[in-house]
């Protein structure tokens, strides 16, 4: 997930020097008194919220259910994970302070991004395994503030707060302008080097965030150190305090940004305007303690439009951008921001020569048409050889790239005659809300044939196995049933090849490669749509031995080995099913490790634009009920050895520890089959065992 930075959308309020300022502990609202319609209302939570928002344009909620333990694990893991990753970048202050972000970009139509890693690393398997219940909860938390903000914030006029250029589309409340806009999502880990300076300056001067509002973590040290540095804000009286955070640590903090200037306020009665929150930012010193937080800033919609500027916020956005990269002495840019504030450096869009901006980061073009075309790309190159543009585009569909809404796929520097920009992928439609809310038992019950093992990647996502043909050929097959807690437009599970090269032109025209475990992995795949030239369906696929986007291996396999396939939807949840003992030529190992490589997507049907999924890679023991955590799913008899242990897996947990034995010992005495392996001996189920 290629992304723009927080700096890219703060508003600066001008430069400030760190200095003893009043304590100021934020208001705080229970979650559950934020949930709950009759508490909200009863319990003067509403009020509340309005005082807040008004006054400070900041608020707090506390007692969310495991919101703790999910986050601690989350920022220690991006730690760990923000040294290794590919995605991670680094930006150095004038302090010395220096600041690892990983980020993404969420919206309502996506879900969660995924994070770039750019290879396999534990520590950011790690990362994305903990992160992703914490990525939820804060979800949840925050379209619940949106909601309860909206009930309290109504626009005096009626009139919507945003609408589209043509009036065909509205967003009437504050909830809608979140569940429309992008929501720019960053895990930052601060450190300061022994040789940085101690000077008095604040690490971020005074800057109110460019969005409407933004959810955050109190920082925490990553090795338990209470002095987290300071954080000032300046409140609608004009004064200015350091926010104590000592009684906050598992609370989920939200404070206004300058959208609620820019198109809230001015629908709000006077009694009623919002506050929009400037703050700054300074290291503690004399640490060798992380600065560990989280933040998700929640932007307007790109489709609406500012009446002040006449354009929408996506093309501001993307004004700003092209700023950076017109004028690299511009260290600043109005353009989206209220009053006479500025908008902060975005520092990636600054592309040298022989570059331009494409697909989020600065591409040389020189370098990609050596390699792709032969020849070094130029205008005067493109039409030497009957092209009229140089443009990145994406090269499935020869459409020039669109940063207000395409943020991954196959995009590069290319010739084209095309001037057609991207179009979003249309969305996959999901149940509505509240109306499936049992998955579990969909696992339990209707894959209850599949017994003989599975493994979950989160909540919504589960892998099923069953041997079946046991002792009727040489060699044992397995059926896979794979299932994800509502609607995608493909779902894929494989073999990865650990040793994958991916083909990398770096930004001075050096061609190389990076680790890429998606190279050369040979996967089952299932496609919900047919469309774009893809195959709709269950079949097999191997990725390209050098380039992972979709077009440049959508083709199947022509002599497949799986059999019995099926994708459905039921209205509620999504299943694959086929059933193989190898694919392509990559044969299952029955027992010892699998090295799968699995992702499904729900933000699109067009497999093609590889667009934001869930995905990862898991070995898996198919000897093991639980293929990988190797946890079964009854406690075994103390004393058995381990090969007699793995053959018990089916007995209910709650039977006595002696019953079981002299079951195990009936079961072998009446029926034995015992196998032969490599690492001795194997206990198999009999037949007609699932």
């Amino acid at each position: 997930m290629k992304f723009l930075p927080f700096s890219a959308f703060l508003v600066f309020m001008g430069t400030s020097v760190a200095y003893a300022a009043d304590s100021y502990r934020p208001h705080s609202i229970s979650f559950e008194n934020l949930i709950d319609d009759a508490s909200f209302h009863s319990s003067g939570a509403s009020q509340h919220l309005k005082e807040q928002l008004s006054a400070t344009g900041m608020i707090t909620v506390s007692d969310i259910p495991k919101f703790g333990t999910f986050h601690k694990a989350s920022i220690v893991a991006s730690s760990a994970c923000g040294k290794v990753s590919g995605a991670a970048k680094t930006t150095v202050f004038s302090d010395g302070t220096e600041r690892t972000t990983l980020a993404g970009v969420n919206n309502e139509e996506n879900g969660l991004s995924t994070f770039e890693h750019k290879g396999w690393f534990q520590a950011c398997h790690s990362f994305d395994e903990n992160s992703i219940k914490f990525r939820k909860l804060v979800s949840e938390v925050s379209t619940a503030f949106a909601k309860r903000v909206s009930e309290v914030f109504v626009s005096e006029s009626g009139s919507p707060f945003l609408t589209t250029p043509d009036k065909k589309k509205s967003y009437d409340s504050i909830l809608s302008i979140v569940q429309g806009g992008d929501h720019l999502e960053h895990f930052h880990s601060y450190r300061k080097p022994q040789a940085a300076s101690s000077q008095k300056t604040n690490t971020v001067d005074f800057h109110t965030d460019q969005g409407l509002f933004i959810a955050f973590t109190p920082p925490q040290m990553s090795g338990g150190q209470k002095d987290a540095g300071s954080f000032f804000v300046r409140h609608a009286d004009g004064s200015e305090k350091k926010v104590d955070f000592s009684q906050s640590g598992d609370h989920l903090v939200f404070m206004m940004g300058d959208g609620v200037v820019q198109f809230l306020n001015p629908n709000l009665a006077p009694q009623n305007k919002i506050h929009a929150t400037p703050h700054a930012f300074k290291m503690a010193e004399n640490t060798r303690e992380e600065r560990l937080w989280y933040g998700r800033m929640f932007l307007a919609p790109h489709d609406a439009i500012s009446e002040t500027h006449g354009l929408t916020y996506g093309k501001i956005r993307q004004l700003s951008r092209e700023d950076i990269k017109s004028n690299p002495e511009s260290k600043y840019f109005a353009l989206g921001c209220s009053g006479t504030q500025l908008s902060r450096e975005l520092s990636e869009g600054d592309c040298s020569d022989d570059t331009f901006f494409c697909w989020n980061r600065c591409m040389n073009y020189t370098a990609y048409g050596l390699y792709y075309d032969g020849f070094p790309y130029s205008e005067e190159n493109c039409r030497a050889n009957g092209y009229q543009f140089l443009e990145c585009i994406d090269e499935a569909t020869d459409t020039i790239y669109n940063a207000t809404v395409q943020r991954h796929g196959g995009f590069r520097p290319a010739c084209t005659n095309s001037t057609e920009q991207y179009v979003k992928s249309p969305a996959v439609a999901q149940p509505d809300a509240g109306t499936c809310t049992d998955f579990e038992s969909f696992v339990n019950e209707d894959g209850s044939q599949f017994r003989d093992g599975k493994f979950y990647r989160g909540d919504d996502f589960v892998v099923q196995w069953k041997f079946n043909n046991r002792f009727e050929s040489d060699r044992d097959e397995i059926c896979f049933r794979v299932s994800y807690n509502g609607n995608v437009g493909w779902m894929a599970i494989g073999f990865y090849d650990p040793n994958g090269q991916e083909v990398q032109i770096a930004t001075d025209g050096t061609i190389g490669t990076r680790p890429n475990v998606m190279i050369n992995a040979a996967v089952v795949m299932g496609i919900f749509h047919e469309e774009e030239g893809q195959v709709a369906g269950v079949n097999e696929y191997v990725v390209h031995p050098s380039d992972t986007r979709f077009h440049k291996w959508g083709t199947p396999l022509q002599n497949q080995s799986i059999k019995d396939t099926s994708f459905d939807f039921n209205g509620c949840y999504s299943e694959m099913r086929f059933c193989t003992d190898k694919i392509s030529d990559r044969e299952l190992a029955m027992s010892g490790g699998n090295k799968f490589i699995w992702g499904y997507a729900t933000s699109g049907t067009i497999a093609s634009k590889h667009t934001p999924t869930t995905r990862g890679t898991a070995a898996v023991d198919f000897s093991l009920y639980d293929g990988v955590s190797k946890i079964a799913p009854a406690p075994s008899p103390a004393g058995l050895p381990d090969e007699i242990k793995s053959g018990l897996f089916g007995v209910a947990a709650g039977v006595a520890a002696m019953v079981m034995v002299f079951a195990l010992v009936f079961f072998f005495l009446v029926k034995p089959v015992v196998g032969q392996t490599e690492g001795g001996l194997e206990v198999k189920a009999v037949k007609g065992d699932v």
